[in-house]
């Protein structure tokens, strides 16, 4: 996938200043050696400060280092980075760290990941403990919308303004009320239906008509949905709070995050652009997606999505942007 620019580079501290260390004595020098040394080669800049502060708390967890060194650790690191730490986050991830049995392991294998799922277990997940690891950094909905390059607010749908900026040109679009509708048409045939609408193709059509597998006409097929614009990921199990943590981290892993979209009852879609990006490496990362429990089934290119700002016909809930970033093939190189 290609990976975010713009972001700025701070440089890795290689070794922590006696002036942030408290006294020794109480858990021994060579302990603490341990524990610097490995604090030391994690990445403290933008973008991995989330998973490096949890990582290190899991390991001062594990060695016996007091709380509070272990967080004037990481907010000296933070700082280092040209970061403001916030002390409610860190103080969050250090309890939930800390409550844990103590363990040279990451949290995880002892944890059910997604509590309300009571059909799927959580041995049914490819990785359990990474998903753990990843939720329990406290990234959430609202993390989310805070970082968000634009907002909306307020009652009026924003689906044509966003559908313009994701689809310019006026391509073709499969657009959907239901998910049994078949129709492909211009952009410009959509416009001011949208808001009432619940599903859309992320990527431009080729052809409106194309043919199923079985021969039959349909507006909507694999064979009639163009190259790839837009890969969504979505997922069904657990709180938002954790999609929105584990979208996040995808968007971290190299991915650029264009778009997340809530679907009006119980999960968030999060819209990657992959508009040039080989199928080979796209579908690696995307088999690390469903190993974080991400939906098998929205590697169909011709696959529905829900439609950011429309309307979920089941519920009537809107199904509003957390976040929209219109820069997106910026964030791609």
């Amino acid at each position: 996938m290609r990976k975010k620019a713009g972001q700025p580079q701070a440089a890795r501290p290689s070794r922590m200043k006696n002036s942030t260390m408290l006294s020794v004595s109480t858990y021994g020098a060579s302990t603490t050696s341990r524990f610097l040394a490995f604090t030391n080669a994690l990445e403290w800049k933008r973008g991995a400060l989330d998973e490096s502060s949890w990582r290190t708390f899991v390991k001062a967890r594990s060695l016996g280092i007091p709380k509070d060194f272990a967080v004037s650790i990481v907010s000296h690191l933070i700082g280092n980075a040209g970061v403001s730490p916030r002390s409610g986050k860190l103080r969050s991830q250090l309890d939930r760290a800390y409550s844990q049995p103590a363990s040279n392991k990451h949290i995880g294998s002892h944890v059910s990941v997604f509590p309300k799922a009571k059909s799927r277990t959580c041995d049914a997940l490819p990785n359990c403990e990474r998903i753990a690891e990843i939720v329990s950094l406290g990234f959430g909905c609202y993390d989310l919308w805070e970082s968000s390059p634009i907002r909306f607010a307020g009652e009026a749908s924003h689906s044509e303004q966003i559908v313009d900026a994701l689809f310019p040109s006026n391509p073709l679009l499969s657009i959907g009320r239901s998910f049994r509708d078949r129709i492909t048409k211009p952009r410009e045939f959509w416009r001011g239906r949208l808001s009432r609408s619940q599903f859309i193709v992320p990527s431009p059509m080729s052809a409106e008509k194309g043919s199923t597998t079985d021969g039959r006409s349909s507006g909507r097929s694999l064979s009639n949905t163009g190259l790839r614009r837009f890969i969504v990921v979505e997922f069904d199990q657990g709180t938002t709070d954790d999609h929105a943590s584990l979208i996040n981290h995808l968007g971290s892993a190299g991915a650029a995050l264009a778009l997340v979209v809530f679907s009006g009852n119980k999960s968030l879609h999060g819209w990657f652009f992959c508009d040039g990006v080989k199928e080979s490496a796209l579908r690696s990362w995307f088999d690390y997606a469903i190993t974080l429990g991400a939906d098998r089934q929205m590697w169909v290119r011709s696959q529905f999505t829900r439609i950011p700002d429309g309307r979920n016909g089941r519920t009537g809930q809107r199904q509003s942007v957390l976040y929209f970033d219109p820069g997106f093939t910026k964030g791609a190189q």
